[in-house]
């Protein structure tokens, strides 16, 4: 996988095919640029890879001090601040225009993308996710914890919220343990500031202003973002796609059901 030269911004991007490491940016098909979970890295996009279609760019990139991406500078982030490193990093890549789409916490940046920049956004995807996840004490007291204590002690707790118990101790304990493995060498102090980044965002009051079609989707055992959730987020927009409700799935659906994610992504891209 190609990293691309962003030196406007701190985060890492990708060329995650062949049709984007060979994408003459500004010309041809508009890229699907892909965000992860906290906590998580592009890694966690690698089944979903394999099922789209070979002539779709795609562009992967990481949260602020995950893999290979930089903090941000800036002081009580929000996701805005994240959508704008990823806006530098895609002019310096001379893409004016793009599909945008993540999950959890990529999907939230996502929506603050598609709030903030309109224009450049051609479809919108939130996968898990919402314009905030409350409370925001809560992610605050995460942030502390992981400063002080590291990582470790959320790790169990998290593959149990992200995966259903069949997949986690059954036919998914392979890419179980990949996940396991990349959230205990995350960075703490990129941890923290992303947990900072979901204390400090609320979209609610410009989720009106996204005129670009959404894809909402999520598990149907995801107890973070439920479908309840989803069907409200997907009336605030108006989208006139349908909400994708992923079966035996909880948060991780990109991991836990490739499939379903790929073919939604497919037909996201497919309405402009």
């Amino acid at each position: 996988m190609k990293r691309l030269a962003t030196p406007s911004s701190p985060l890492a991007l990708y060329a995650a095919n062949r049709a984007a490491e060979h994408l003459t940016f500004g010309e041809g098909e508009a890229p699907l640029v892909l965000g992860h979970a906290l906590g998580s890295s592009r890694e966690m996009w690698d089944q979903v890879l394999q099922l789209l279609r070979e002539e779709l760019p795609v562009i992967l990139w990481e949260q602020p001090g995950h893999g290979e991406s930089g903090l941000l500078s800036v002081d009580d982030p929000s996701a805005q601040d994240i959508a704008a490193a990823l806006n530098s990093a895609l002019i310096d890549l001379g893409i004016t225009e793009a599909h945008i789409a993540g999950l959890s916490l990529g999907g939230m940046v996502s929506l603050a993308y598609a709030e903030e920049y309109p224009e450049d956004t051609l479809s919108l995807g939130i996968l898990g996710s919402g314009p905030a996840l409350p409370p925001a004490q809560n992610w605050l007291d995460r942030a502390h914890l992981v400063e002080q204590n590291g990582l470790s002690g959320l790790v169990d707790g998290t593959m149990e919220r992200w995966f259903t118990p069949g997949f986690n101790e059954g036919s998914g304990r392979t890419h179980v343990a990949k996940i396991r493995d990349i959230f205990l060498e995350t960075d703490p102090a990129g941890y923290a500031q992303c947990c900072r980044v979901l204390a400090n965002t609320d979209l609610s009051t410009g989720v009106d202003l996204v005129s670009a079609p959404a894809l909402v989707l999520t598990g149907e055992d995801d107890q973070g973002t439920p479908p309840s959730a989803a069907l409200q987020l997907a009336t605030d927009l108006a989208s006139p796609l349908p909400v994708v409700i992923v079966e035996d799935a909880r948060h991780l659906t990109a991991v836990e059901q490739p499939g379903p994610v790929a073919n939604a992504l497919e037909s996201m891209v497919a309405t402009v």
